[in-house]
């Protein structure tokens, strides 16, 4: 789903998992809450994991400035 991500795609906040909501939804296991604020130009029009897709959400783009949910192996921190 996501091996096409090689490299930083962005940067920002990862959420503690305390509050497994995300707009009144409970979070896919293996996910975690992320605020989408810094993304690298060349990954705008990569397509979001399906469990983040809602109304016209669909793509890195899309979610900027928002929340989404992304899978935790896919996260490093620095």
């Amino acid at each position: 789903m996501l091996s096409h991500f090689v490299g930083v795609i962005g940067s920002r906040l990862v959420y503690p998992t305390m509050n497994m909501l995300l707009d009144e939804v409970q979070l896919e296991d293996g996910y975690v809450k992320v605020k989408v604020d810094i993304i690298d130009p060349k990954f705008e029009s990569s397509p979001l994991p399906l469990v983040s897709f809602y109304d016209e959400i669909t793509d890195l783009g899309d979610a900027h400035g928002k929340y989404i949910q992304w899978p935790h192996f896919a996260i490093k921190v620095i």
